[in-house]
């Protein structure tokens, strides 16, 4: 098999994209020395890699970002990848990737993805700061229309009545079935995901990444998100109480439908799949979209929750609209010189107190 053909294919993306990109295992010896010494940790005698610091995530999107770029390279021509790392980088070779991606993605994601490639090239050790690259990547965001949101933006309480809909259906298919059906602890599982999204409005990465006991934890009468510094993207603790309410869908979830699923017992995610692993980030993506477009005619993605959490708060408690702000784990340079950590265990609590009002009105 021939380098070229060496390509790993992701899982189709949202719109039909498909991305691919040469696994580091596959990639010219050159490349891979080079890689593997800018992550290397360094002590007190040796100085570490310039990409050391970089998170586990943020490694390998760079990773992934670079290997795209080495399969570009691949396939228009595959004696490029004889040729030194730092001597292939020029803005002919650069234009014409960016022109490949385009044809599967929007300008925005290939604006996003050149970045990554800079990032990529720098930490490896390039000379040139590659100003112009970042340049182009501004060019291309600033070229996009800005994609409007408005309308498919859904408040927290629209989003967690969806949510406690679907685990009730739930509850109400498993009465008739012994054992469980895969479909109907699914249902349940997605309807939690989209209840406790909407009361806390954590990022998908982190939010894929919940782990019982770890992550979630019970106190008393409720369970609370806990995120370490490490996990989050503002780098700051970020802890979040989920409510006695919510608490008790979470409960139900952890002794009669996460036991359904397919070797729950060999892991500690928060959420199973019906493979018998935890679910990525993009299956969270998926799910919630299915979901969303089936209830409201259009889907709602996971960052719109976000919206939806600053909205609510907005509409329904004014007066604390600086709750918003920790919830999300923003510092809010007006009023927060530095993010509290007790700031979003006070909104949590504020937007769930709300929360229940407005569902118990809606009853």
């Amino acid at each position: 098999m021939s380098v070229s053909e060496k390509t790993e294919v992701a899982s189709p993306r949202r719109r039909g994209r498909i991305r691919k990109r040469l696994l580091r295992g596959d990639w010219p010896d050159a490349d891979r020395r080079l890689w593997d010494h800018a992550f290397v940790a360094g002590d007190i005698f040796d100085e570490a890699g310039a990409g050391a610091h970089l998170a586990s995530t943020t490694r390998f999107d760079l990773e992934c970002a670079y290997g795209r770029w080495l399969s570009h390279l691949a396939k228009k021509d595959l004696s490029a990848l004889a040729i030194a790392p730092f001597d292939r980088v020029g803005r002919d070779a650069i234009r014409r990737f960016a022109e490949e991606l385009a044809t599967t993605n929007t300008g925005r994601s290939v604006a996003i993805q050149l970045r990554q490639l800079r990032q990529a090239l720098r930490i490896l050790g390039i000379n040139d700061e590659l100003r112009w690259m970042a340049a182009i990547a501004s060019r291309l965001e600033h070229a996009c229309a800005p994609r409007a949101k408005q309308h498919r933006v859904k408040t927290s309480d629209e989003l967690t009545r969806l949510g406690r809909l679907l685990m009730r259906q739930a509850d109400e298919k498993q009465l008739t079935e012994q054992p469980i059906r895969a479909a109907t602890a699914q249902l349940y599982r997605d309807g939690l995901l989209i209840s406790i999204l909407a009361a806390t409005a954590i990022r998908r990465r982190s939010f894929a990444s919940l782990t019982l006991h770890s992550n979630v934890i019970r106190t008393g009468q409720e369970w609370r998100i806990i995120l370490r510094s490490a996990e989050t993207k503002q780098k700051r603790d970020h802890e979040v109480p989920l409510g006695v309410s919510t608490s008790k869908y979470v409960d139900r979830f952890l002794e009669v439908f996460r036991p359904a699923f397919f070797r729950s017992d060999k892991h500690r995610a928060l959420w199973p799949s019906r493979k018998g692993v935890p679910m990525t980030g993009n299956a969270i993506y998926d799910a919630i979209c299915r979901r969303t477009k089936a209830y409201f005619g259009h889907t709602v993605n996971p960052h719109l929750f976000r919206d939806g959490a600053a909205t609510f708060c907005a509409l329904n408690a004014p007066e604390n609209i600086g709750s918003a702000s920790a919830l999300l784990g923003h510092a809010d340079p007006k009023t927060l010189k530095h993010y509290n950590q007790a700031g979003s265990i006070i909104a949590g609590r504020r937007l769930a107190k709300v929360l229940e009002k407005r569902l118990a009105r809606r009853r």
